[in-house]
């Protein structure tokens, strides 16, 4: 059964101190992290057939 393996997801207790900073300064979302940050926002700079294949892709069902 081949799964997704996350290797390089932040620390619990990291994205909590993050959250909780941006809860204090009343910013309703924060990304933590560049890298999370440049995914996040990267649809906006690709193309639309990219981000559409790219889309389908993650959605599809497991076969």
């Amino acid at each position: 059964m081949g799964g997704v393996t996350y290797s390089r997801l932040d620390r619990a207790d990291h994205v909590v101190a993050v959250g909780l900073h941006a809860f204090d300064r009343d910013r309703g979302t924060v990304i933590p992290g560049f890298r999370n940050a440049l995914l996040a926002n990267a649809p906006r700079f690709a193309p639309r057939s990219v981000t559409a294949w790219i889309s389908g892709r993650l959605l599809r069902p497991a076969s």
